[in-house]
């Protein structure tokens, strides 16, 4: 898994990070790399890979020094569009989760390409209270429930951080 973060200001936005994920397992052929998308109803998404769930994930940010998750927030508006991205045309899904009082929103573009097995993520704070907000971090990917990352291998040649328990 290829795993490429930035982060910027933007102003009344908070902070922005972006991520890359580039799986394909080996057994997959060049006519079957393609990724499937999906939004479940927390606003977590999940990526599958001929017909595999290869991830369920969230994002969430810590601000003023509390970690803010996509699934507790209690709305979440999803679009879905077709548009051209870095490595050419994709198929886009933003999800803008509101409702948590008090709290800025959480906005992310996850980005699916077409005919690759590669998607990218941007996540975005954005702070419409008013009030001034601290980001401490932002995370793109935030495994949902007990599931970790598919990547078709054993889990020692992942290349995936994982958190463990002390």
């Amino acid at each position: 898994m290829a795993n490429r973060i930035s982060k910027a200001m933007l102003g009344r936005f908070g902070c922005i990070a972006l991520v890359g994920f580039a799986m394909l397992p080996p057994a997959l052929h060049a006519q079957e790399t393609g990724l499937s998308v999906k939004i479940d109803p927390k606003g977590n998404y999940s990526l599958s890979s001929s017909g595999s769930t290869v991830l369920i994930a969230g994002v969430a940010a810590k601000v003023n020094g509390q970690w803010l998750r996509v699934s507790a927030y209690p709305h979440h508006d999803v679009a879905h569009s077709s548009v051209q991205g870095v490595l050419g045309q994709a198929e886009q899904w933003q999800v803008t989760s509101s409702g948590l009082d008090g709290q800025p929103d959480l906005v992310y573009r996850l980005r699916s390409y077409s005919g690759k097995a590669f998607a990218d993520v941007q996540v975005i704070v954005h702070n419409s209270s008013g009030s001034q907000i601290h980001v401490q971090a932002i995370r793109t990917l935030e495994a949902a429930g007990d599931n970790n990352p598919d990547l078709g291998g054993p889990e020692s040649q992942d290349g995936v951080l994982r958190e463990r328990p002390a």
